[in-house]
């Protein structure tokens, strides 16, 4: 099968209503690697799906690649709510993955706002 329409096919599954089939479709996308950064970007940052911009944060921090870091952060942002949204908690625990300098200061402030905003 073209890898293409494998990854086509894997993305319209983040928009399923069965978190388990959503994250089993992330974990399937990662194994694209670079490949899959592009559709999962446009979900992440496009999609009215909450679950599916989950899915797409956590497959992101499987792949670890740094081209990710600012859509991801854009997440967190978007997703700074009381409480947070699963989007940001995703976008942070990938960001932790992808541990480049910037990624972890992004991380850790959010942490820090959140921890600070409970008590």
């Amino acid at each position: 099968m073209n890898p293409s329409h494998e990854i086509d096919r894997l993305v319209l599954k983040l928009h399923h209503p069965h978190h388990y089939v959503r994250f089993n479709a992330a974990n399937a996308l990662a194994e694209f690697g670079e490949d899959a950064l592009q559709p999962l970007l446009e979900v992440l940052v496009s999609s009215l799906s909450e679950g599916a911009r989950s899915a797409a944060a956590f497959s992101l921090g499987l792949i670890q690649s740094e081209l990710a870091v600012t859509a991801l952060i854009d997440a967190l942002e978007l997703g700074a709510a009381d409480p947070p949204t699963p989007v940001a908690e995703y976008a942070c625990l990938s960001l932790e993955k992808i541990g480049t300098a910037r990624a972890l200061r992004a991380a850790q402030r959010w942490r820090s706002t959140q921890r600070s905003d409970q008590g």
